[in-house]
């Protein structure tokens, strides 16, 4: 589909959005949600009265939230340290979806939930840049997980590894 013709549609589509809005009845309670805010044209937001955000999990919440989804999956306790770690940056639908992948891969294939669950971190971490992976990695060392596991859970070489937290040792108190 070409570009003139995908924001053609994109107009189209936020036109009927606005009717349906604008049709909405008077004694009718609307409730909409979006995860791309940013993508809906401001005209949206103006036939709303309230705009609630919610923001991103924090680390303790990403941290219950991942205990939860394992419920009674007997996976070691380091496991929710680094898939708090590793989901961070993700909803609470999304780690609970990232999770539940897990649990499922683990009874469906017949491997064990650690193997399922690496392959969740992997997946996360395999398409970032070598920045980002690198503080992954930094932030699973601080989990208290083993160089070793996660060089083979990040890619990231166990010397970058022992070499960054060397640095992040030395560095100040304040300006790690």
């Amino acid at each position: 589909m070409r570009v003139s013709n995908l924001k053609g549609e994109l107009k189209r589509l936020v036109t009927v959005l606005l009717q349906e809005i604008d049709d909405w009845p008077a004694t009718g309670l609307l409730i909409a949600a979006t995860n791309h805010a940013d993508l809906l044209d401001p005209a949206v937001w103006r036939r709303f009265e309230m705009r609630v955000e919610f923001p991103m999990p924090t680390d303790a919440a990403v941290r219950r939230a991942v205990d939860i989804f394992l419920g009674a999956t007997k996976a070691p306790a380091a496991w929710t340290d680094v898939l708090a770690v590793t989901l961070r940056d993700l909803s609470f639908s999304d780690i609970e979806r990232e999770v539940m992948l897990a649990r499922r891969a683990a009874i469906t294939r017949d491997i064990p939930i650690e193997d399922a669950l690496g392959q969740v971190v992997q997946n996360r971490v395999e398409p970032l840049p070598r920045r980002e992976r690198g503080q992954i990695a930094m932030w699973l060392t601080e989990a208290g997980i083993s160089q070793r596991q996660v060089h083979e859970l990040t890619g990231v070489s166990r010397d970058t590894i022992r070499k960054k937290t060397k640095a992040v040792g030395e560095a100040p108190e304040g300006e790690e």
